[in-house]
């Protein structure tokens, strides 16, 4: 893989896992031929997560996820039946018993929604060039959560689970959390030219290790 594909490839993964304060890079593939993703910031609890994502749903995947190369990266194309909607601060087209689709990055670190799995996710919407009309999981695991017959949520995120009470908290639990924690968009700063200049020296950095 040359260095303008690697860094298109890099900069697909910034866009699908929706990187304002999450940002991700590729790391060496497993057998099976997923990417391992390392990513630079991570959410500290689910208060964080919160105030960084504007829409928060419950539903199930309807069907397996369907994969998709691009650029010689693999995604994962989910369609999602939503029952209940916790937050909306886009306005487009999520609502009760709407479907959409979700796209995620083909990767250990961004489980794939096991079929008529209730799922809480953090989504926001996808932009870039793989699809369109899509969301994506903020945050990837650190984004989802299941829920049991119980109507308490569980973390895939193994980061979430060294806070013991966060492994099982209840719907309405989660519900308060929102009502707490309000969305706030992120202002994007400008890049300054010494860290375009760093960004391009990790490039190369990653490059050499996937080789």
């Amino acid at each position: 893989m040359n260095r303008v594909l690697y860094g298109l490839a890099v900069a697909v993964f910034i866009f699908v896992t929706g990187c304002s304060q999450h940002t991700s890079t590729l790391g060496k593939a497993p057998e099976d031929g997923r990417a391992s993703l390392f990513t630079s910031d991570q959410f500290n609890g689910i208060e964080n997560l919160a105030k960084a994502t504007p829409t928060v749903i419950m539903g199930s995947a309807v069907g397996e996820g369907e994969i998709i190369d691009y650029q010689d990266i693999k995604f994962v194309k989910t369609q999602f039946m939503i029952t209940e909607v916790l937050r909306d601060e886009m306005s487009r087209d999520v609502d009760n018993n709407r479907e959409i689709t979700l796209l995620q990055t083909y990767s250990e670190d961004d489980p794939e929604l096991p079929k008529g799995q209730e799922m809480l996710l953090f989504v926001e919407p996808y932009v870039g060039p793989i699809l369109e009309n899509a969301y994506v999981i903020k945050g990837l695991s650190q984004g989802q959560y299941t829920v049991d017959s119980e109507n308490k949520v569980h973390s895939k995120s193994t980061i979430f689970h060294e806070d013991d009470h966060r492994s099982a908290m209840s719907v309405n639990a989660v519900k308060e959390v929102l009502i707490n924690n309000k969305y706030t968009p992120e202002v994007k700063k400008k890049r300054s030219e010494s860290q375009i200049e760093e960004e391009s020296r990790k490039e190369v950095e990653l490059h050499e290790i996937n080789k």
